[in-house]
């Protein structure tokens, strides 16, 4: 019996990670990342390769685009911030030891957790006083650190979703749609800089490129469907689970 080729089982772990990744608000590379590193992958080159996936996300921008669910107020600054943070990130991917990383943020994520469930509003409607230029400024902070760290090791969309929402008074769903444009910049500028390192191995990201594009797309227009409230329990339940992985294994 001849084996699958590990491309096609890495497409079809990644096109279910990205449908739960885009109704969630992130959290598609915690859950393929783990598989890939499985078949034999190693875990520098299986986070690089995956940003090739960031070319196929812009079918789930545009579907969100297309019903009016992305805040383009904010977008120039995060472009901005996202294109520094790409830089700064792919140089953590080369210098700083992951393991550690990945435990400190699976804590920070965990924390994510109470704070959501003791709001019960939250993430569901929006918040007209966080708004306010302060409030936004801190937003703006919050989001550089989490993108550099998005950039070198993937994997803390959720903490972008929960920024937006936190700092900006976006709904889940427009927080899940906004982010989408600037990590655009931010994951492709990363793809280039681990190109440039030689990280990066073409044939899986071939399929992550392709598993984006369908996964994004239905997960963007599935969250649209079914509203903030579900998304919101999606969240929820990709808290657990990446806080599990990122600090248990």
């Amino acid at each position: 019996m001849s084996h699958i080729p590990i491309e096609v089982v890495v497409f079809f772990v990644s096109l279910c990670a990205f449908i739960i990744g885009q109704i969630s608000g992130g959290g598609a590379a915690l859950i393929y990342t783990p598989v890939v590193i499985f078949l034999g992958i190693d875990p520098r080159i299986a986070i690089a390769s995956g940003k090739m996936a960031s070319f196929g996300g812009i079918s789930g921008v545009y579907k969100f685009h297309k019903e009016k669910r992305i805040v383009w107020k904010h977008i120039p600054t995060f472009v901005i911030l996202s294109l520094v943070a790409a830089f700064l990130g792919s140089r953590l991917l080369i210098h700083v030891d992951s393991d550690l990383a990945s435990k400190i943020f699976g804590v920070l994520i965990l924390l994510l957790l109470p704070l959501v469930l003791v709001r019960p509003k939250w993430g569901l409607e929006h918040i007209p006083h966080l708004k306010s230029r302060s409030t936004n400024n801190l937003g703006f902070v919050a989001y550089f650190i989490i993108a550099v760290v998005q950039a070198g090791f993937g994997g803390v969309g959720l903490l972008v979703s929960y920024t937006l929402v936190s700092f900006f008074g976006y709904t889940l769903i427009q927080a899940n749609a906004t982010r989408r444009f600037p990590l655009l910049f931010l994951n492709i500028s990363a793809f280039f800089s681990y190109a440039l390192s030689g990280l990066v191995d073409y044939s899986i990201g071939i399929a992550f490129f392709l598993a984006s594009i369908v996964g994004s797309y239905v997960g963007a227009h599935i969250a649209v469907k079914k509203g903030n409230a579900v998304v919101k329990v999606f969240f929820l339940v990709l808290i657990l689970i990446s806080a599990a992985k990122l600090f248990f294994f």
